[in-house]
C-alpha cells in the first residue's frame, strides 16, 4: 500500500499524460467531499508556520472567546468541582502557578499547596503569602511529597483532582475539563496537550499527543503534567506512593489506567498546560532501578509475562518473552525479480534469530527463467513451499490463499522487496502479536539510504491514509514515535499477527486487490477491540514497490480510485479522525508539521481552528 507525494504526481504525468484525467477526477471527488481545503491537503504544499504564528492564530484566547466561554458555562448541565494540588519544591515558581489557577475562567475549584518536610523556610514563607486572601487556597504538610499529596486528597471536596507539576494552567483549562466531563459521563481520567513557557512568558516546544495509547504509556509518561482523575478513583488506588519517589505521577497513571476501560479515558487535544522550562540545572531524576521496579509491578498482572528494558533517553522498552516460541508462517508474494526475492529469503533464513519458521512463497505469474529456477531450488531443498497463483495480481487473495494452508500459530506477511536489518525483528514482532489484546504488529521500515519508509500509518495523512514520517531520518521522528506505541494501521509489507485473529476477521479483503487492504484489515481488527502495535525495535529495509512498480498506469489508476471509494464508503469519517495522530498536526506528508488551522474543535465555538 503506497501513497504519493505531490512530486510523484508531476513525475507520473510526464511519463503518461493520460493520467491527467485520473487526477482531475480525484480532485473533483476531494472537493465534493471536503472542499478546497481537502484538495490542498492532498495535492498542495502548505507552508509550515512557526509555533509563534500558530499560538497567535489558534492558541490565544481573544475577548470574544472569553465571553463565549462565560455564556457556555451558564448552560452546562453539570458543574464538577476540581481539587488541584501543587507540590512545593525548590524549582517551582509558586506565584505564577498559583496565579494561573486564580485566573481560571471556570470558578469551581480549590487549591492545596502540598508542602513536604524538606522544603526550605524561605519557600514556606513565600507559600504563606501566595495564597493569602483566597479561602479556596489551603496549605497541607507531610513527611514526603507523596504524604503531603495524600493529605490533600483526604481533605479534597472536589469530584475530580489533579496534581500539577511545575507549570501554569491555561485560563480555560478547567472549563475544557468540565465540558469534557459533562459530555462524557463516567470518564475518570482526562489529559491534555501541553507546551513549555519560560520566565519571560514565551511559549515553545509543544507536545501534541495521541489519544489513549497504553503501549506508549508503558514506555514513557506521555500523558504529561495535567492529568485530572476522579477523586474517588485516586483514593481507592491509595494516591501517591513513596516507593516511587519522583515517578509518583507516572505510577498513578499506570495503576489508574489498568483499573478502567478505554472509554473512561479522555484526551483533550488542546494546549491547556504550560510546563515551566528548566533554565538552570535540570531537576534530579529517579535512578533507573526505581522506574524498573515500578514497571515490573505494573506488568506483573498482565496476561503475558513482560519485562522492562532501558530504552533511549527517558523511555523504556517493554519485552514480552515467549517460551516455547510459536511456529511462524511467513507469506511472501513474488513476481519475477529474482535478485530481490533472493535477498529477502536469504535475510529471512540466515539473518533472523527465529528458528521456527515455515516460508510460503506465492508466485504470481512469474515467467523469468532465473526466478523460476530459484523457486524450484527453494522448493526442492525444503527451504520454502512455493504456491503457484496464475490469476491476475491480487495482494489480498494471494495472502489469503497461503494463510488458508499455513500451519503456524502466527502469520507474517512479508513483501519480497523487504530485507532484514535487526536479527531479532521477528522475535520482537511475534512477542507483541502473542499478546491477547493485540491484533497486528508493524515494524520500522527504512529505505536503503536509512530514511523512514514506514513508522505506522496515519489516517487522513496525504488525503486518505499515509505513512507517518516517510522520508525523515529516524532521529527526526517525534520522541513518542521512537517508542513502541499503538497506531491505527501498519503496512502489509511487514505485518505479523496471530493466525486465529487473521481468520476470525476473514483475512484481507479480496475487493481491495492492491491498495488499502492492510489498512482495512487493521481497522476491522480495531473494530473488534484489538490494539495495533508499531515497534521501532524490529527494523528492516523496504525497497518499496520494486517488484511491481507504482500504480501509475491508467488501468491501475482506475483500480486505485475504485479501492479508494470503497474505503471511503466503508469507513467514512473514521478515516478523517485518527486517534493516534493529533488533530493539531498537519495532514500533509510526512506529517508532524503544525496544522493551519487545527482540526480540533473548541466547545464554545462551532467551527475549527
Amino acid at each position: 500500500m503506497t501513497t504519493e507525494s505531490p512530486r510523484s504526481y508531476w513525475q507520473t504525468l510526464r511519463r503518461d499524460p493520460r493520467m491527467l484525467w485520473h487526477f482531475v477526477l480525484r480532485a473533483v471527488a476531494l472537493v465534493r467531499r471536503g472542499g478546497v481545503r481537502a484538495l490542498w491537503t492532498r495535492f498542495g504544499r502548505a507552508s509550515a508556520g512557526t509555533y509563534d504564528e500558530w499560538i497567535s492564530r489558534f492558541g490565544t484566547l481573544r475577548a470574544g472567546d472569553t465571553l463565549a466561554i462565560a455564556a457556555h458555562l451558564a448552560t452546562l448541565a453539570a458543574r464538577p468541582r476540581f481539587s488541584l494540588i501543587v507540590v512545593a519544591d525548590a524549582s517551582l515558581r509558586f506565584d505564577a502557578t498559583i496565579n494561573r489557577v486564580r485566573d481560571q475562567l471556570y470558578p469551581d475549584w480549590e487549591l492545596f499547596i502540598a508542602v513536604p518536610d524538606g522544603v526550605s523556610q524561605a519557600s514556606r514563607e513565600s507559600l504563606n503569602t501566595s495564597g493569602r486572601g483566597d479561602t479556596r487556597v489551603r496549605t497541607v504538610t507531610g513527611s514526603s511529597a507523596a504524604a503531603a499529596v495524600n493529605r490533600a486528597l483526604d481533605c479534597a471536596e472536589g469530584e475530580y483532582a489533579a496534581v500539577l507539576a511545575s507549570g501554569e494552567l491555561a485560563a480555560h483549562a478547567l472549563y475544557m475539563m468540565a465540558v469534557a466531563i459533562t459530555n462524557h459521563p463516567g470518564c475518570e481520567l482526562l489529559y491534555s496537550d501541553e507546551d513549555c513557557i519560560d520566565a519571560n512568558g514565551a511559549r515553545h516546544t509543544p507536545s501534541f499527543k495521541p489519544d489513549w495509547n497504553p503501549d506508549l504509556l508503558a514506555c514513557q509518561p506521555y500523558i504529561g503534567p495535567l492529568v485530572v482523575y476522579s477523586t474517588a478513583l485516586v483514593r481507592r488506588l491509595g494516591g501517591w506512593r513513596d516507593a516511587y519517589a519522583g515517578l509518583e505521577a507516572w505510577d498513578l497513571a499506570l495503576r489508574a489506567s489498568a483499573s478502567m476501560g478505554a472509554a473512561s479515558i479522555r484526551h483533550l487535544p488542546h494546549i491547556l498546560y504550560h510546563r515551566h522550562a528548566v533554565v538552570d540545572a535540570p531537576p534530579e531524576t529517579p535512578p533507573p532501578a526505581v522506574a524498573r521496579r515500578m514497571l515490573e509491578e505494573h506488568l506483573v498482572g498482565g496476561a503475558v509475562a513482560a519485562q522492562p528494558d532501558r530504552g533511549e533517553s527517558a523511555s523504556w522498552r517493554i519485552v514480552y518473552p515467549h517460551s516455547p516460541r510459536p511456529l511462524v508462517s511467513v507469506i511472501t508474494p513474488t513476481h519475477n525479480g529474482v535478485a530481490l526475492l533472493r535477498r529477502c529469503v536469504e535475510s529471512l533464513l540466515h539473518g533472523t534469530d527465529y528458528a521456527d519458521v515455515e516460508l510460503f512463497i506465492v508466485d504470481n505469474r512469474s515467467d523469468d527463467p532465473a526466478t523460476l529456477d530459484y523457486l524450484a531450488r527453494l522448493q526442492a531443498d525444503g527451504r520454502a513451499r512455493v504456491l503457484r497463483c496464475d490469476a491476475p495480481f491480487n495482494f489480498s487473495a494471494i495472502n489469503n490463499r497461503a494463510a488458508a494452508v499455513a500451519r503456524g500459530a502466527v502469520l507474517a506477511l512479508l513483501n519480497d522487496d523487504v530485507e532484514v536489518i535487526s536479527r531479532d525483528w521477528l522475535v520482537e514482532m511475534v512477542s507483541h502479536a502473542m499478546r491477547p489484546e493485540v491484533g497486528a504488529v508493524g515494524a520500522l521500515l527504512l529505505y536503503p539510504d536509512g530514511r523512514v519508509q514506514h513508522a505506522g500509518i496515519a489516517l487522513g495523512l496525504g488525503g486518505l491514509v499515509g505513512h507517518a514520517g516517510r522520508g525523515l531520518s529516524p532521529d527526526q521522528l517525534p520522541i513518542m514515535y521512537r517508542c513502541t506505541h499503538n497506531v491505527s494501521a501498519v503496512t502489509g509489507a511487514c505485518l505479523v499477527l496471530r493466525a486465529e485473529v487473521y481468520r476470525a476477521v476473514g483475512g484481507l479483503d479480496d475487493a481491495l486487490a492492491t491498495g488499502f487492504n492492510d489498512v482495512d484489515l487493521c481497522l476491522r481488527l480495531r473494530q473488534r477491540g484489538y490494539h495495533i502495535v508499531w515497534t521501532p525495535h524490529a527494523r528492516l529495509y523496504h525497497h518499496e514497490s520494486a517488484t511491481r512498480g507504482r500504480d501509475t498506469t491508467t488501468e491501475k489508476a482506475r483500480r486505485f480510485r475504485r479501492e479508494e471509494a470503497l474505503m471511503r464508503q466503508r469507513w467514512g469519517q473514521l478515516l478523517d479522525e485518527d486517534p493516534a495522530y493529533n488533530p493539531n498536526l498537519a495532514l500533509i506528508e510526512p506529517g508532524f508539521a503544525l496544522a493551519f488551522p487545527p482540526r480540533a474543535t473548541k466547545p464554545w465555538r462551532p467551527t475549527r481552528g
